[in-house]
C-alpha cells in the first residue's frame, strides 16, 4: 500500500498547482506588469524555472497575506494572492517573494514531499495494529 501511495503523492504535487487549486480559488496572471517582471528577474536570479507569476482572489474570504511557491516540473507556480498585492509596495512584495523563494531554493517542496511519503508509512505501521494483521500480513 505504501508503495502505491509514493507515485499517488509526487502526481499530486505535479497536478496541485494547475487542477487541484483553481477548483477552490480563481488564478489570473499577475496584472501589475512591472511587479510581474521583477518578480520573475528574481525567480532567474534563483535558477526558478518559472515563466509567470500568478495572483489568486482571495480577498473574498480573507484580510491576511500570503504567497507562495508550488508544484514541480513544468507545473511549478509563483503565487500571490491579491490582499498582498493590494496592500504592500513592490519592495514588501519583492521581500516576502524572495522568503517564499528561499523555500524552493532549499528544496523545502521537496523535503514537503518526502515528509508525506515517511508519514503514510508511518500512519500505516500504526493502523496495522488498529485492524489486528501482524507484521507478516496475516489477520490476527
Amino acid at each position: 500500500m505504501w508503495l502505491l501511495s509514493i507515485p499517488f503523492i509526487v502526481f499530486l504535487m505535479y497536478i496541485q498547482p494547475v487542477v487541484i487549486d483553481p477548483l477552490f480559488n480563481h488564478f489570473h496572471s499577475l496584472r501589475d506588469g512591472a511587479l510581474k517582471h521583477e518578480i520573475l528577474s528574481l525567480a532567474g536570479r534563483a535558477d526558478i524555472p518559472a515563466h509567470n507569476v500568478y495572483e489568486v482572489d482571495m480577498s473574498k474570504k480573507t484580510n491576511a497575506l500570503n504567497a507562495y511557491v508550488n508544484g514541480i516540473g513544468s507545473n511549478l507556480r509563483i503565487v500571490l494572492w491579491d490582499t498582498t498585492v493590494e496592500r504592500l509596495d513592490h519592495r514588501e512584495v519583492l521581500f516576502i517573494m524572495a522568503h517564499e523563494m528561499g523555500h524552493y531554493v532549499m528544496h523545502h517542496l521537496f523535503w514537503s514531499m518526502v515528509g508525506s511519503i515517511a508519514m503514510i508509512l508511518a500512519g500505516l505501521y500504526l493502523s496495522r495494529d488498529c485492524f489486528g494483521v501482524s507484521a507478516a500480513g496475516e489477520q490476527n
